[in-house]
């Protein structure tokens, strides 16, 4: 979940059969509020003596001064550099306290204010606001709602100020929360838990507000030993359950039902092991009904809004009948933002149910004091673990639940590119921009859940083995030819999905689907890793590639052979180039995979792969020693590749000696 205007990763573990973990993926969030940006504000313009007249109007006693000067604040947030001059002038510090100003018109602006900061400035924005203390007068303000409270209801549909102010407040804890640890611990240290269990009835409360506290409920309630003890208590965890109970099929229903499974299984610690049958039940039925709806007519009909709006607004003629446009699009573009984030926490979820618990033990292997042998042991200890067909710790009924509900092909289908004209014209709407990074940050989840879906299943719950080929088709076609090269979030996420299907054919021994692969289809590759910049994608691509290699090399046809020699060519090249030492294993890897077979022995001769590897052995293991104390987390597979590398030649050797070459 999370913010919609940045994402990035904090830390991407992964478990030994290469299982993407997204509980250690920062997330994102909407920025949907009263005090959204309409461009009326240049940050350019802005300099330190605006800054100080801002800051002299939150200090004064005037009302109105004090709520003008915090609308200026939002809208200038959303300008580009906005959000950096308020962090570096003192105008975090003078607006905070207002949070508990006497004049509720003053605290909504302000707490609207604060939220699109937080939003708008992203995780580092986020964690500094939390450095300059507006969790203190933020706790205080929330304080006030720790006890019986309830909206006031008006027939003559007035602004209950308290429900509003008390809405932006949570959405800003939350993205406080989201991106900052200390933000959370000061959760925890100021018991703001019970306001957040208090606000829980959508009878009481209304969909507004249950669904923020939900979203930060959800947020904090992640690893979070003292919120899941009190989580469990039974009556509140009845109250999360009742999240989950409505049958009703609009929007917000299906967000809040997908964040109260969320919730459970963070109660849980993501396991569903620890879940009785009917919560599993319930959250596989969840997850197959938020995968299954539906968001293209929501957005043809944004699209046909947007164009009607943008047309009238020419002619400025009934300016009543545009507001009224206006408010429709709002509201249809918010119920887009609920499926879509509900989308994101399903993805997310069976991501992670995916997972192997096991995923963090290989945290502290690559201390400096770990011997190689170790290492090698620990290695293929790895090897075995990864031979698993499903992770031991997944009920039976989430396997049933995944093959019957045919989720492999839904969650595929939120990989797709969205048709030209639609993006065209949300892409010049403030609306429709926010529903474009909220479909990429979905299509994100599920290449990424695509690859632990290849990893975790069968072959034969994946379908056909010219299924899986025309699924590897389609997804390599997204990656390589559909995605912006620039675009490293969506690239990782695309290749990783490329990489798992492409592993789980060359599992297969599907190798004579590949007989069509021609040299300009490896050329497209291999361009395509020249100029790529990121480890990440990079690692990725070198895994396509030798896969590719391995399954090449078994096809028992002549035009392949040159396929084959010209992977062994191309990793070659990798390891040669100034590659880091992580993406280098990778290529050692892969080139002892391919041409690891004797009867590959001829082609290897042709390329001078044993004397070119034989020649790299010292710079490499010089490479290691000079960076040892930095390797971290990779120690393990470079050390491993270093090991494999030195008996390959020596076997390589060998054989040649005895005339296999």
């Amino acid at each position: 979940m999370g913010k919609t205007k940045h994402k990035h990763i904090k830390k991407q573990r992964q478990c030994p059969t290469g299982l993407v973990d997204l509980r250690y993926i920062e997330r994102e969030e909407d920025d949907f509020g009263p005090n959204a940006s309409h461009g009326i504000v240049s940050a350019a313009d802005v300099g330190v003596v605006q800054l100080q007249a801002i800051i002299d109007r939150l200090q004064s006693s005037n009302v109105e001064g004090k709520e003008s000067a915090a609308n200026y604040l939002a809208n200038l947030a959303s300008q580009p550099g906005g959000v950096m001059k308020l962090l570096e002038g003192n105008v975090i510090k003078a607006a905070a306290p207002l949070l508990v100003d006497k004049s509720f018109t003053v605290r909504h602006a302000v707490a609207g204010a604060l939220r699109n900061i937080s939003v708008d400035g992203g995780p580092a924005a986020c964690q500094t606001m939390v450095d300059l203390d507006v969790m203190t007068p933020l706790v205080a303000l929330l304080h006030q709602y720790n006890g019986e409270w309830h909206p006031v209801h008006s027939a003559e549909s007035k602004i209950d100020s308290k429900s509003e102010i008390f809405k932006e407040a949570i959405h800003f804890l939350w993205n406080l929360c989201e991106s900052s640890e200390t933000a959370v611990s000061i959760f925890n240290k100021q018991s703001l838990l019970p306001v957040l269990l208090n606000c829980l009835s959508v009878e009481t409360f209304g969909k507004d507000i249950v669904i923020p506290v939900a979203q930060c409920l959800h947020t904090v309630s992640e690893d979070n030993q003292q919120v899941i003890s009190k989580l469990n208590e039974p009556v509140v965890l009845d109250s999360i359950y009742s999240l989950c109970s409505t049958t009703e099929e609009e929007t917000t229903n299906l967000l809040l039902k997908t964040l109260g499974i969320g919730i459970i299984l963070n109660v849980h610690s993501g396991q569903l092991v620890k879940c009785s049958p009917a919560t599993v039940t319930l959250v596989m039925e969840t997850l197959n009904v938020t995968l299954t709806a539906s968001v293209l007519e929501k957005m043809k009909t944004l699209v046909e809004m947007i164009q009607y709006i943008k047309a009238e607004d020419k002619k400025k003629e009934n300016i009543a009948e545009l507001e009224s446009k206006e408010t429709l699009l709002t509201t249809c573009a918010r119920e887009l933002q609920d499926i879509l984030i509900a989308k994101q926490i399903a993805l997310e979820i069976l991501t992670n149910i995916l997972c192997s618990e096991d995923g963090d033990d290989w945290e502290d292997v690559g201390s400096s004091d770990t011997s190689e042998e170790m290492i090698l042991d620990i290695s293929m200890e790895e090897d075995n673990a990864a031979d698993e067909k499903f992770p031991a710790t997944i009920p039976c009924e989430v396997h049933e639940a995944l093959v019957s509900q045919d989720l492999v092909n839904k969650v595929l289908d939120h990989t797709n590119v969205l048709d030209e004209e639609i993006p065209s014209v949300l892409e010049k709407h403030k609306e429709g921009q926010n529903i474009l990074k909220r479909v990429k940050t979905v299509r994100c989840r599920a290449f990424l859940c695509i690859n632990n879906l290849a990893q975790g299943l069968d072959k034969e719950d994946l379908g056909s083995s010219t299924n899986l080929y025309n699924m590897w088709i389609h997804l390599a076609q997204l990656a390589f030819k559909q995605t912006d090269p620039k675009d490293c979030e969506l690239l990782e996420a695309a290749t990783s999905a490329v990489r798992g299907i492409l592993q789980k054919l060359g599992e297969s021994g599907a190798s004579t689907l590949f007989q069509q692969t021609t040299l300009p289809d490896l050329q497209l590759l291999f361009e395509f890793g020249r100029q790529c910049t990121d480890t990440s994608i990079l690692v990725n691509l070198v895994r396509i590639v030798g896969t590719l290699g391995c399954l090449l090399g078994t096809v028992p046809e002549d035009g392949t052979k040159l396929l084959t020699k010209n992977v062994g060519l191309y990793l070659l090249e990798i390891i040669h180039r100034d590659s880091g030492l992580r993406t280098t294993a990778e290529a050692l890897d892969a080139i002892l995979d391919v041409f690891g077979e004797d009867h590959l022995d001829p082609m290897a001769q042709e390329i001078g792969l044993v004397d070119k590897l034989r020649q790299f052995l010292p710079m490499l293991i010089a490479k290691i020693k000079h960076q040892k104390k930095s390797l971290g987390e990779h120690k393990l597979i470079i050390m491993t590749a270093k090991t494999n590398l030195v008996r390959f030649i020596q076997y390589k050797t060998k054989g040649s000696q005895n005339g296999h070459q």
